[in-house]
């Protein structure tokens, strides 16, 4: 199963052509990102990223990107099809509470 966290780093790496600009994007630190995709590549023993300037992906690393921009447009489409109760924000949640709690309270 593949890490949604690690293709998000690397699609945003294709998408800003660099680590630092990713990092700024995703609010984490370069670090993290470069980490985030070295090990989505060390789970799939290839290279994604042409490191360079700008970064470019390589050609399984376009199509996990291209993965990532379907499956975000999925999640999109569900939820602006999913209709809310907007009446109020809150939604009820029944809850079981002993008898000598609700003494003291």
């Amino acid at each position: 199963m593949l890490d949604y966290k690690l293709i998000e780093a690397l699609a945003m790496v294709c998408r800003m052509g660099g680590f630092e600009k990713a990092a700024r994007e995703l609010l984490l630190t370069q670090s993290a990102v470069s980490q985030r995709v070295r090990v989505l590549e060390d789970q799939l023993g290839t290279p994604l990223v042409i490191r360079g300037t700008p970064c470019r992906a390589t050609a399984m690393g376009s199509r996990l990107v291209a993965h990532h921009t379907k499956v975000a447009q999925l999640e999109h489409d569900l939820l602006s099809g999913l209709q809310f109760d907007r009446e109020g924000d809150f939604l009820p949640l029944p809850i079981g509470v002993n008898e000598d709690s609700m003494a003291f309270w």
